[in-house]
């Protein structure tokens, strides 16, 4: 394969210029590779830079690579802490360095000027790749001064388009590898499938075994059974039901809570037992993990915590994401506790109020435009009647899974704890 021509790269550039705005998501690190994963209007792409001396290349990928690097190297590390959900504000080839990129992540505000630049070198046996930031920069290899108009005038070769050039490196860099490294390539993608298949045979006994417990009919026996006969003297085997030192009606209410709740999860718990069995069934007949992309197109599955027990407004945005903000604290509690481990949980850092659970499906990204309609709406939930005083104000939202959030033991404000956090600003616009 030849190396990349100036041409090329202006294709390149001319492809991307039109995703401007789109999210970087995640970054992988190899010995001569480093792999950008970007989430813009069409969805999903990767851009990939091979820093290989003889033929350096970068491409543009619109599905997941089968393979990704996965070592740890500075200037990865660098980059995952200055440009991890930037967004992509520029794309241009400086004029008279030749086969020189440059990309800009910042802020989508026009008044913030904060940018992690990534500028790539993608001459034969001069590739280099450096990601500047805040004064400081770190490049793959120790960088050379570059000579003015180096490359620029180049012999005229026919220029291949940019789904040629990833067809064509891909071909390269994966097909043709020796039969010890396909062996070796093999071996580990088997490894992993058996370990994907344990994992999901686990969750499956587990999720068997807690449906067989029956927890919701239990409950609502020892509920029963006190209401019938109005004492806290249970038989011994429902003693660890009853708190001897609280209240009867205390007591009662937990109860008959207790009941409600494990029921209403016991749909989405089938639910969940259905699909590990879809997976697995998939996994065994050799499918590869882009099924779970195939499910994008359609509207989320409703999830266990919109039923009628729980006061909750509803928000439908677009033909894909729901989302639920609770009417009190109970509410939004109880919405938590009933979503999906994969369901986004938003709320406005530093105001007491309203928490929204967007429902989606698994493993789909929620588009910016998506979170920033459900955090105004949230915004406007919390501050209700005083919403139009805090017109313009900037806020900071806060995203994350839901598995990643937790209620404190205890508390009836409905305040909880969370990690693996994601802000987003916005101006509230009532």
């Amino acid at each position: 394969m030849r190396p990349i021509n100036l041409g090329e790269i202006e294709s390149i550039v001319a492809t991307l210029r039109p995703l401007a705005g789109a999210r970087l998501q995640r970054v992988y690190c190899g010995d001569q590779d480093l792999v950008m994963e970007l989430y813009g209007p069409g969805g999903e792409f990767w851009l990939w830079w091979d820093l290989s001396p003889r033929c350096p290349m970068v491409v543009v990928l619109n599905q997941k690579p089968r393979f990704l690097p996965k070592k740890q190297k500075p200037l990865g590390l660098f980059l995952r802490s200055h440009g991890v959900n930037r967004h992509l504000v520029k794309i241009e080839r400086p004029e008279g360095m030749g086969r020189v990129l440059r990309l800009r992540f910042g802020s989508l505000d026009a008044n913030d000027d904060a940018n992690c630049i990534v500028e790539a070198r993608l001459f034969p046996h001069g590739q280099n790749l450096g990601v500047q930031e805040g004064g400081k920069e770190i490049w793959w290899k120790k960088p050379q001064e570059l000579a003015a108009s180096q490359d620029e005038s180049q012999g005229s070769t026919e220029d291949r388009s940019v789904e040629e050039l990833a067809k064509q490196w891909l071909a390269t860099r994966f097909a043709k590898v020796g039969s010890k490294e396909r062996g070796q390539a093999s071996e580990a993608g088997d490894k992993e499938l058996k370990r994907e298949l344990g994992r999901k045979q686990r969750a499956i006994e587990k999720i068997e075994s807690d449906l067989k417990k029956n927890r919701d009919l239990v409950w609502r026996r020892v509920a029963d059974w006190l209401n019938q006969n109005q004492t806290l003297q249970v038989p011994d085997e429902w003693a660890d039901f009853v708190d001897q030192g609280q209240s009867f009606s205390w007591n009662l209410e937990r109860c008959y809570q207790k009941a409600k709740d494990f029921l209403a999860k016991k749909e989405g718990t089938r639910q969940r037992l259905e699909s590990l069995r879809q997976e697995v069934e998939s996994l065994r007949a050799g499918e590869t993990s882009s099924s779970p992309q195939q499910k994008k197109a359609g509207k989320p599955s409703r999830g266990p915590g919109t039923g009628g027990s729980v006061k909750a407004r509803k928000l439908e945005m677009g033909d894909r994401f729901v989302a639920y903000v609770g009417k009190s604290a109970k509410d939004n509690l109880q919405l938590l506790r009933q979503a999906r481990a994969w369901d986004l949980w938003l709320h406005l850092r530093d105001y007491p109020g309203s928490h929204c659970i967007i429902h989606r499906n698994k493993g789909e990204q929620v588009p910016d435009q998506v979170l920033q309609e459900a955090a105004q709406w949230v915004a406007k939930a919390t501050f209700g009647r005083k919403a139009e005083q805090k017109s313009g104000e900037k806020l900071t939202v806060l995203f994350a899974e839901c598995r990643h959030v937790r209620p404190i033991k205890g508390d009836k404000m409905g305040r909880v704890t969370f990690r693996n956090e994601t802000t987003l600003t916005i101006e509230f616009t009532p």
